[in-house]
């Protein structure tokens, strides 16, 4: 699993035009969208100012931990327009941090009937929610425990 979150997001949105904000995040979720897509994930949810990607829900996709640690070093590359177009035009700085952790997840539609939501749910969820509260701007944070598995992947980082 793969979480992305933009820093800084909130006095971003203090400080820019809301129609600002929504061309940047428009441009940034496109690109962390297309990342996470070319590396065989799914993108599960977007949170407002951030993404949640699963890695290994497609049978038959081998290396999902790889793919997974793969996407989030594409994207913070990836988001260098992004980052430019801010600074340049809105005089902020655009950074995300990511997260990620390999494990089983419970999937189901949570809600009722009037609103629902398809969401993934468990300790692999919470860990990979830790990961990316303590990475730093610009840093993908990756558990010890995918760390080992990707060690031992055939895909490159």
């Amino acid at each position: 699993m793969l979480i992305v979150d933009v820093c800084g997001f909130t006095a971003m949105s203090e400080r820019l035009d809301p129609e600002d904000v929504r061309e940047i995040m428009d441009l940034a979720l496109g690109i962390i969208e297309d990342c996470v897509h070319r590396h065989a994930g799914t993108v599960n949810q977007f949170l407002g100012d951030g993404v949640m990607a699963l890695f290994g829900v497609v049978a038959g996709v081998e290396e999902h931990p790889r793919r997974a640690l793969s996407a989030a070093h594409a994207i913070q590359a990836g988001l260098e327009p992004v980052r430019e177009l801010a600074r340049d035009r809105h005089g902020v700085e655009f950074r995300v941090r990511a997260g990620v952790h390999t494990g089983s997840v419970a999937l189901g539609a949570i809600g009722g009937d009037v609103r629902a939501d398809y969401a993934a749910a468990g300790p692999t969820t919470s860990e990979a929610a830790r990961l990316v509260n303590v990475a730093r701007a610009g840093e993908v944070a990756v558990s010890d425990y995918t760390k080992t598995l990707v060690t031992g992947s055939s895909l490159p980082a």
